[in-house]
């Protein structure tokens, strides 16, 4: 996330909580999107940033000629395509 925030130019404050306490959070979320609210996440989103995501990319290197690319690279990509998509949406640095 550090990445991000230097990349993009927009710092969030980050709390880590433990598993419960996180899908307690995206409950009420849930429970506010209901009311009418547009809940920043949903305990699907939860389990999610909660997930092991790690993988191997030997196999698709191996079978496909796969070549990894920079994180950095990739990050600042993938923020400047979300902010063309939806800019109205996305805080932009000043």
């Amino acid at each position: 996330l550090e990445q991000v925030a230097e990349i993009s130019g927009v710092r969030y404050r980050v709390v880590a909580l433990p598993r419960p306490a996180a899908l307690a959070v995206g409950y009420a979320a849930l429970l506010y999107g209901r009311l009418g609210g547009n809940p920043p996440l949903t305990p699907g989103w939860v389990r999610s940033f909660l997930g092991d995501w790690r993988a191997d990319s030997e196999p698709a290197r191996r079978d496909f000629g796969y070549a990894a690319h920079p994180a950095r690279e990739r990050l600042a990509e993938t923020i400047a395509w979300i902010r063309s998509a939806s800019p109205a949406r996305w805080p932009v640095a000043a």
